[in-house]
């Protein structure tokens, strides 16, 4: 199972692959730093679940703007396009419930602030692997 982990940050992306580890994935997790090493991610493999970080913006130093489309969500569009069955949350420290639903309309299938702690993205992960799990299962049944 490919799960692809985009945050800037390298203490998160540890945190999270550890937390992909935790609840069964055997498969190491992708990391990326920035937008461009996510997108060679996707073009090279299949991702199943990806956890991306929602405050990528490398065109505005101060945070984001509501009025401008994150480079964040131009990737969750482009991991949906290339997959459209992928397990997308978008994880955030400090982005508004707007930049939230900019997510969840850009193809994310949840949106989570760190406010919520990491046990609640546990329980996402979980539920997004069972999801994933059953996808794949019924690929290999199809004929």
């Amino acid at each position: 199972m490919n799960v692809l982990i985009v945050d800037d940050r390298k203490p998160r992306r540890l945190t999270f692959a550890s937390l992909v580890r935790k609840v069964g994935v055997t498969d190491e997790p992708f990391l990326a730093e920035t937008i461009e090493e996510a997108e060679a991610i996707i073009r090279d493999h299949s991702i199943q679940i990806a956890i991306v970080d929602l405050v990528l913006n490398p065109h505005n130093e101060d945070g984001f703007s509501e009025d401008k489309p994150l480079a964040s969500i131009r990737l969750i569009e482009q991991i949906r396009e290339a997959n459209h069955d992928a397990q997308i949350v978008a994880v955030t420290q400090a982005a508004s419930d707007f930049q939230g639903c900019l997510a969840l309309r850009g193809g994310a299938n949840d949106f989570v602030s760190e406010d919520w702690g990491i046990m609640r993205l546990e329980d996402y992960l979980l539920k997004w692997l069972n999801l994933a799990g059953m996808l794949q299962r019924d690929l290999a049944l199809t004929p």
